[in-house]
């Protein structure tokens, strides 16, 4: 493809990759009191809690994104391949 568009999708890929990282970094802080909290009550471990903040944000982290490709990529002027 072009520059422009090795550029573009350079700029897709990195921001996907990035942004679920940056939510589960800056979500902590926010959330440590409760967990530390609860973990100390031992109303579950810190295996559980992880494991549960996961599965809840799987979805959201495949489906935004894929929204996403899918609305930039006509408009960047990426073509669709035929199989």
């Amino acid at each position: 493809g072009s520059d422009a568009e090795q550029g573009a999708l350079f700029f897709f890929v990195a921001h996907m990759t990035w942004w679920p990282g940056f939510l589960y970094l800056f979500a902590f802080p926010a959330e440590v009191a409760v967990l530390t909290k609860e973990l100390l009550s031992d109303a579950y471990s810190i295996e559980a809690y992880l494991l549960s903040k996961v599965v809840a944000d799987t979805p959201s982290e495949i489906v935004c994104p894929s929204v996403f490709f899918a609305c930039a990529l006509p408009m960047c002027g990426f073509e669709p391949v035929a199989p």
